[in-house]
């Protein structure tokens, strides 16, 4: 672990994608209260509005897969970071604002959980190619990494709700 978490470029994509996590939980536990709380959505809507999301995770996976080859795993990732923080500001103000409603927090959200394949798949390539005597010591680490801060943006979540969407 201690030759990984030495390496600045392992940890580069290993935190991005460990923060990327934080934010899909933080989805995850939050966005039933917002839609249905707060945005007064009906709980069977809201079935629909995570569904979408589902669905944007598919094609963009689609698409880090038909171009990987061409463009590469770190434009890719680098994109999807990208898209990932534009979409994250975007929800940040909405929140704080209140600009654009449901459709200002809907939206971004989208944006931001499509970007799981170019983000989470490509940050697990990267780390893997970089030290393939490692393999399996890297992705525990990543795993570990990634599910250990969302399970604490989830609980802050939690403790944070104050029945807006500013958490």
């Amino acid at each position: 672990y201690f030759r990984l978490l030495s390496d600045a470029r392992v940890m580069g994509y290993v935190l991005a994608s460990a923060f990327f996590y934080a934010g899909i939980f933080a989805y995850v536990a939050g966005s039933p209260f917002i839609y249905i709380s707060y945005f007064h959505v009906p709980p069977q809507n809201y079935g629909l509005l995570f569904g979408v999301n589902i669905i944007g995770i598919m094609g963009a996976n689609m698409l880090n897969a038909r171009l990987v080859t061409k463009i590469g795993i770190e434009r890719l990732f680098y994109w999807g970071n990208y898209i990932t923080a534009l979409s994250g500001i975007m929800i940040f103000v909405s929140a704080m604002t209140g600009y654009g409603g449901i459709f200002g927090i809907a939206i971004p959200l989208f944006l931001f959980t499509s970007m799981n394949g170019m983000i989470v798949a490509n940050s697990v390539a990267a780390v893997m190619n970089f030290k393939p005597e490692q393999v399996g010591t890297a992705s525990s680490l990543i795993g570990a990494l990634q599910y250990g801060a969302g399970v604490i943006s989830a609980a802050l979540i939690g403790v944070l709700n104050d029945g807006t969407p500013k958490v």
